[in-house]
């Protein structure tokens, strides 16, 4: 059986203008990492590819999905889409950011990471530890 890995899914609060925001310009303080993506959930994964399909509307509604543990936005929450990212972080402690883009998985630079992990610290636990502040 493979290591289950907590994941904050992160939806884009403006779909329109995070589509076309390259990973290197995501905001690097956690302010406006706040203001420009909202948590909507928790999913348990064995690895971050697999987020994409437990949150999204495909056979039925995705936060009954099995992976899902926590929706922290409502019950009207839209499938993840590109310019969305993922907030995990590694076997070491290390916050990594994961941005949805149109073919491929877009890992952000680390001080992009950090600023959302302070950002969202309080939203997503790991285990038994929050994500720690950078």
């Amino acid at each position: 059986m493979t290591d289950q890995i907590s994941v904050l899914v992160l939806h884009a609060r403006d779909m329109g203008a995070s589509y076309f925001l390259e990973v290197a310009d995501l905001p690097k303080d956690a302010e406006a990492a706040r203001k420009g993506w909202a948590a909507v959930a928790t999913v348990a994964v064995g690895e971050i590819g697999e987020v994409f399909r437990a949150t999204n509307h495909i056979e039925h509604d995705w936060t009954q999905n099995p992976e899902i543990t926590a929706v922290l936005a409502g019950d009207r929450v839209r499938s993840t889409s590109v310019g969305d990212l993922y907030l995990h972080r590694e076997a070491g402690g290390t916050p990594v950011l994961t941005r949805v883009s149109s073919f491929s998985l877009d890992r952000a630079p680390q001080d992009v990471a950090d600023a959302f992990a302070r950002g969202f610290h309080s939203l997503i636990l790991f285990g038994d530890a929050a994500v720690p502040e950078a």
